[in-house]
């Protein structure tokens, strides 16, 4: 793919700082072509495959600034009143189920978030649902974007009279639609959020468990022994040259009794602390973070983003 000239002014530094070849003597580069594609940097050798970038080439992902600045430019277009508005409407013509006049594609956007305004939930799908005689039938099984693509003929000026006909009667039973699909996804996300809450408090409990045992046990193995085993083996360290900063401490506590309690009980307070701040951050986690994190907060958004209407495909 390449670049379709002229550049919109509004994109040129865009594509500038993000495509553009370097240049010559400040000079702008050229233009490279564009793939969306990593495998047509796979080439094999010798059996196997090897990803080799071209220099004239540039790879496009999701997480490119020009798709960014794409996804961004068609998000705004969505809403009307703006510059580029694009319309939500399209009337096509194609296969239909059987015995209905026509076929409803509603492409909704669902949104959820939690009670610490956390969104968990963002989604975007396409509802069928088949019209007969002027009414919304029950809606079609889940279908991908790909097998609803239809015909893009020009469609004649009857065909778009036809559609708002369609429309005008079947339009508030279009917004009972969006309206059950908001109950029944709030009703769904609220019984998973049930679950998953009761998992993650489990596993919390048992992470808490395990290291508030960890703490105890480093409590109980503080003791005048272990310490005084401990300082052997700084002096042997000392000796071999490998510790100094230390050497002018350790010799203290060697010399001194009183400075040998008085390390032993710097750490067992040291650790009582940590328990202590352990068992606050407990409290936090399982009394207040995970039940605001796994509970929904108000209801499930379903926004409608687009309408179709699929009349039968012409006859031959």
């Amino acid at each position: 793919m390449r670049l379709v000239f002229p550049i919109p002014s509004a994109w040129n530094e865009l594509v500038d700082d993000s495509i553009r070849l370097p240049g010559r003597s400040g000079e702008r580069g050229a233009l490279p072509a564009l793939v969306f594609d990593p495998e047509h940097f796979i080439h094999l050798r010798n059996g196997r495959p090897i990803f080799r970038p071209e220099r004239e080439t540039a790879l496009l992902h999701l997480g490119h600034p020009l798709f960014h600045r794409a996804l961004a430019a068609f998000a705004r277009a969505r809403f009307p009143g703006g510059d580029g508005a694009a319309t939500r409407w399209t009337v096509r013509r194609g296969a239909v189920p059987p015995g209905a006049d026509a076929l409803l594609l509603l492409s909704v956007e669902e949104l959820a978030v939690n009670d610490l305004r956390e969104s968990f939930h963002h989604w975007v799908r396409t509802i069928c649902v088949p019209i007969r005689k002027g009414e919304l039938g029950k809606p079609l099984a889940h279908a991908s974007a790909a097998t609803l693509r239809g015909n893009t003929a020009p469609i004649a000026a009857a065909d778009a009279r036809l559609a708002h006909e369609l429309w005008d009667e079947i339009s508030i039973e279009a917004r009972d639609v969006v309206r059950t699909l908001a109950a029944e996804l709030t009703t769904a996300l609220t019984a998973l959020l049930k679950q998953e809450g009761a998992e993650a408090r489990k596993r919390e409990t048992e992470r808490f468990q395990s290291r508030q045992g960890e703490v105890s046990k480093l409590i109980e193995s503080q003791t005048m022994e272990r310490l005084e085993r401990e300082l052997a083996e700084l002096d042997a360290a000392i000796r071999q040259g490998s510790l100094f900063d230390a050497e002018a401490r350790l010799q203290e506590l060697q010399r001194s009794r009183e400075g040998k309690e008085e390390e032993l009980r710097r750490r067992q307070n040291h650790y009582e602390e940590l328990r202590e701040q352990l068992v606050k951050e407990r409290a936090r986690v399982l009394d207040h973070l995970v039940p605001r994190r796994y509970t929904l907060r108000g209801d499930a958004q379903v926004f409608p983003v687009a309408v179709e209407i699929r009349l039968p495909e012409a006859r031959r």
